[in-house]
């Protein structure tokens, strides 16, 4: 019996090598499929019977089938799923972005398989998206959109894309429509290879601020995506042309959404899957929505991206569990746990005050899901809401004297720097306006500069200083092509810490300042977040999961770094280097830090495969 179902596994495996060769449109494959299928279950074993089962469905061959079915893709040993993923159109395979001990690739699972494998060539990918005939997928990494076949290969370039990449499609046509970073517009290039284009246009009437997620519609003229508004009435989904400037708003939300056959808008309401009747000729809603899928994960940029992707075939694919959740945690420098602040949140970027007695935060408000700045007295461990605006506040930083908290806010329009007071009391400033986005990075020890960085459309994040005495005009310090961000003064206002993307890899370097003179890197294999203890001698930086230290020193025009060494591995989410501002905090003697540690296990979300899902469509 048992090299009997080994000759039928082998048949299976021959008979799925042939299908992969003649696709499905040769009448004579899809007859002998027709004529296998009941042969091999006949042969008794479960197993295979499944197998089979599986691949003939996936084919789109004419069975009945009555129930939807749900099975769990899990990741190998050692490797966690984390970010975004995809299924392929005709709903044969999905592709992971898995992470091994900090390596990130992208990983193929068939479907009619019980393995996934590696893809090589996919170093740091982020965002995966399929062609329309299933053969090839889309990425992005360092800084460029790049294009590999399902079945391995070489990766190719498509064009430059600067910045971590936040969705693409693919149309039947041969267009690619993506979305490169935050504070930017759709742009759109050929498949083959090109210069890209803008695709749409942020509009400044409607508070317009990112547009994320494409979508292409059946015509393959058509698209979706995401809108990022200051104004709550304008974000949504909206439905975009290759040919035309006009678009439509189609659905009030603040996530993405995406189409399926025979007809369906699908969206996240709270962690609900939902699906809508939706006209794609006509670029209509009706009916009511359907719950699909309970539960379902969220990811980056204010969890804005619901991890779910949909075939036009009928398999969905979802990701569940609530990640999520975090705890301020102290730790020291061997990675013990010293003990916790305050209640489990959804934390992110924690900067300590000056006197190390306060924490200043993002958080979600509990009424009405807005981000805002939160303050809490680390003795206490009680939050304090700090920001009350309907829109967006967050990346919060503390004035060297601990009385003032500069943030970005886009309650105008745009993401702008703001300042309140620690306190609570008084109106907030506005300090620094401009079309751009802009997050604040760091203060001067001194008082005297605020350091900040934009996203130009044209050079990416861009690093600029803000004197905070005489005329208070703002200056770049780096504005290159590549990406500059997470920039840090050190104590004595001499040097700047900061991230970069120049190398197709993001490492930590050291400039002079204010020249900007000379250049030093400090990371060795990657690294973004960088720090500096509090007198100087040291800088701390994230490598993938590893807080990491060097021991570094400046006399006259010359910096020097040491030799990196691993302190300890945090429990946190990294979705892709350079990741949020900072998801730690360092005392200002280097022995401890406050990290937004992970409440549950990262590798506990799983990831589900939902067969013939309008089988649970109630009428």
């Amino acid at each position: 019996m048992r090299d009997r179902s080994r000759r039928l596994a082998d048949l299976a495996d021959a008979r799925l090598e042939i299908d992969e060769r003649d696709s499905e449109t040769a009448p004579a494959a899809s007859s002998a499929r027709g004529r296998w299928l009941p042969w091999a279950v006949a042969g008794g074993a479960l197993l295979l019977a499944l197998v089979a089962f599986t691949g003939l469905y996936l084919r789109r061959t004419p069975v009945q089938v009555s129930a939807a079915t749900r099975f769990s893709i899990d990741p190998p040993k050692n490797t966690e799923f984390r970010g975004s993923f995809a299924v392929s159109p005709d709903g044969r395979r999905v592709v992971l972005r898995g992470i091994t001990e900090g390596k990130v690739l992208l990983w193929v699972r068939a479907l009619e398989s019980v393995t996934v494998q590696p893809l090589a060539g996919t170093d740091e990918a982020s965002s995966p998206f399929w062609s329309p005939d299933s053969r090839f997928i889309g990425f992005f990494s360092g800084g460029k959109l790049k294009r590999i076949a399902a079945a391995g290969g070489t990766a190719q370039t498509v064009c430059d894309a600067p910045g971590q990449g936040w969705g693409g499609s693919w149309s039947a046509n041969g267009v690619i429509a993506f979305a490169p970073r935050e504070g930017e517009p759709l742009y759109r290039v050929s498949a083959a290879g090109g210069t890209p284009e803008a695709l749409t246009t942020l509009d400044s009437l409607r508070g317009e601020i990112s547009h994320y997620r494409p979508h292409f519609l059946p015509d393959g003229r058509h698209f979706l995506y995401l809108v990022i508004s200051s104004q709550p009435k304008n974000a949504g989904i909206r439905v975009g042309s290759l040919d035309s400037k006009e678009t439509k708003l189609l659905l009030n939300t603040d996530m993405s959404a995406a189409y399926a056959p025979p007809g369906y808008l699908f969206f996240l309401r709270d962690r609900t899957l939902m699906a809508q009747a939706f006209d794609a000729n006509r670029l209509a809603i009706g009916g009511e929505p359907i719950p699909v899928a309970e539960d379902v994960d969220r990811l980056g940029l204010g969890a804005r991206l619901p991890l779910f992707s949909v075939s036009r075939t009928g398999v969905l694919v979802y990701r569940s569990g609530s990640n999520d959740a975090t705890q301020l945690t102290w730790f020291d420098r061997q990675g013990k746990q010293l003990g916790t602040v305050g209640p489990v949140a959804n934390y992110s970027v924690p900067w300590l005050s000056p006197d190390e007695s306060r924490v200043t935060f993002n958080a979600v408000a509990p009424q009405g899901g807005n981000t805002d700045i939160w303050v809490m007295d680390l003795a206490r461990g009680n939050p304090t809401r700090l920001t009350f605006d309907p829109s967006p506040d967050h990346s919060p930083v503390w004035s060297p004297d601990g009385t003032r908290i500069v943030f970005t806010s886009e309650r105008d329009g745009h993401a702008n720097l703001y300042q309140s007071a620690a306190s609570g009391g008084g109106a907030d400033e506005l300090l620094v306006q401009s079309n751009f986005r802009k997050t604040a990075s760091d203060w001067s020890a001194d008082g005297k500069f605020l350091l900040y960085h934009e996203v130009n459309p044209k050079t990416g994040f861009d690093l600029w200083v803000l004197p905070l005495t005489g005329e208070q005009r703002s200056f770049p310090f780096l504005q290159t092509p590549f990406d500059e961000r997470q920039g840090h003064f050190s104590p004595d206002g001499r040097w700047i810490a900061y991230a970069s993307d120049e190398t197709g890899t993001w490492q930590v370097y050291v400039r002079g300042f204010p020249s900007s003179g000379g250049k030093w890197q400090v990371s060795t294999d990657s690294g973004s977040q960088p720090q500096w203890r509090g007198d100087g001698r040291e800088l701390f930086y994230l490598s993938n999961r590893k807080l990491m230290a060097v021991e570094v020193s400046g006399s006259g025009p010359t910096f020097h770094a040491g030799v990196p060494r691993e302190l300890f591995t945090m429990h946190i989410t990294t979705i892709g280097l350079p990741g949020p501002r900072n998801i730690y905090a360092a005392t200002r003697d280097g022995q401890r830090f406050l990290v937004t540690s992970l409440v549950n296990d990262p590798t506990a979300s799983p990831t589900t495969v939902l067969l013939n899902w309008t089988a649970d469509l109630k009428p």
